[in-house]
């Protein structure tokens, strides 16, 4: 599942300051739905960028162009998952977040299917 709306100061919280984005007032980032939780107690998520993981080798990537199922949407660019970062997503915040879509596994890339740069 793809989510668009959380804001870069929570991130930055919610990731003990590893996001590796400047916290904005305004600026936001979408998120990833890793899963749910036991007993269906929330969802663990990790952020996403438009920018490549640095430092890292191996990566995963919703494609642009995709269309998202259930809804329509189509991505506008290529997001990066961050998996490192994975958290689990506090009830205030997931209220807040607009629900994009389901993620095809076929709109999914990683740098072993392919290689590309960006």
């Amino acid at each position: 599942m793809f989510f668009t709306g959380a804001r870069d100061t929570e991130l930055v919280g919610l990731t003990d300051g590893r996001f590796p984005a400047t916290p904005r007032r305004r600026g936001s980032h979408p998120v990833f739905s890793l899963g749910r939780l036991p007993q269906n107690a929330g969802c663990a998520v990790c952020p996403c960028s438009s920018r490549r993981p640095y430092g890292r080798s191996e990566y995963l990537w919703i494609r642009e162009g995709c269309t998202l199922l259930h809804t329509g949407y189509v991505m506008d660019r290529d997001s990066f998952i961050i998996k490192r970062l994975r958290f689990n997503i506090p009830a205030e915040i997931a209220y807040g977040l607009r629900f994009r879509g389901e993620v095809p596994d076929t709109c999914i890339e990683s740098t072993g299917d392919r290689s590309r740069s960006t």
